[in-house]
């Protein structure tokens, strides 16, 4: 997907779609064998529809995902969920805004002491 355009070739689509079919397909089988060896791996669990709604989609309309799909989106919205868990409702959006502010102010001053360590170095 990565090497690709926005539009893909009938060909490539389709090995999309058939690779994605084959993780789920694999996840499963390693899933079930760890479980019933009472291993807990696989915890990690695919988006099973998502990933197979996009397979058939990508192989109907050969449009690549990597432009399309919104998987990091959901992963802000799941850390807005964290925060807001945390809150009480009627401050729940203040809280979120000045959580996440902090964060992004303390990732930037991380950012300029690497820069200014990196001139120095």
């Amino acid at each position: 997907m990565d090497g690709n355009d926005i539009i893909l070739s009938q060909d490539v689509a389709s090995e999309i779609n058939d690779h994605l079919h084959q993780h789920l397909l694999h996840w499963q089988g390693m899933s079930q064998n760890c479980a019933s060896r009472g291993v807990l791996r696989w915890k990690l669990r695919p988006k099973h529809h998502s990933l197979e709604e996009i397979g058939v989609f990508v192989e109907k309309t050969q449009v690549n995902p990597r432009f399309t799909v919104c998987f990091q989106d959901e992963n802000f919205l799941g850390h807005l969920k964290r925060i807001g868990a945390k809150c009480h409702e009627t401050t729940m959006l203040t809280r979120a805004f000045q959580r996440l502010t902090l964060l992004l102010s303390q990732r930037w001053k991380e950012t300029r002491e690497r820069a200014k360590h990196a001139e120095r170095s």
